[in-house]
């Protein structure tokens, strides 16, 4: 019983807690990217209520660059944040490329919906867009945790199946 009682806290601390201060987010672009050689992915952090993006995309001049949420069950999405106009920047190992970075004050519902993983980045090239979804990176103390209290898990479970003294008495014939 106080293995599935340690199994079920361990679980339970998977979830993201915004009360840690930073949450670290990923922007996953689709299949054929803006993304170049040399240009590093997208990323996005939450701290103290204030969302930071930097979207790195390649030499391609882009038109525009907005954050949508997911509304509904029927694939409608609202645009909820918009970048300022893109920056000219040199990344190391590349060359000259484009990126679009800013930093808003969010509400606490658009918090909640931004853990959810209902938000969206969509780049715009005239007549056509990519959308990156933004997902957060779970933190590595949790996965660490995860991983010790699925061990204790099963070495419970193996010495249920074989007692620890069974190797204790040698078996004589």
């Amino acid at each position: 019983m106080k293995i599935v009682i340690i199994l079920v806290l361990g679980l339970l601390s998977q979830t993201v807690t915004f009360s840690q201060g930073l949450v670290n987010f990923d922007i996953n672009f689709e299949a054929g990217t803006p993304h170049g050689a040399g240009v590093p992915d997208s990323l996005a952090t939450l701290s103290d209520g204030v969302f930071s993006a930097a979207i790195y995309l390649d030499d391609t001049v882009p038109t525009s660059c907005a954050i949508f949420q997911k509304v509904g069950t029927a694939g409608l999405e609202m645009q909820i944040l918009q970048f300022p106009a893109s920056v000219l920047a040199t990344y190391p190992g590349g060359g000259p490329a484009y990126d679009f970075e800013g930093s808003w004050n969010l509400t606490a519902s658009q918090i909640n919906s931004l853990m959810a993983g209902q938000w969206d980045v969509h780049v715009t090239y005239d007549p056509f867009f990519y959308e990156g979804q933004i997902a957060a990176v779970p933190e590595p103390s949790s996965i660490r945790l995860f991983a010790a209290v699925f061990i204790v898990f099963i070495l419970g479970l193996y010495f249920r199946v074989m007692p620890p003294n069974f190797f204790r008495y040698p078996i004589c014939s």
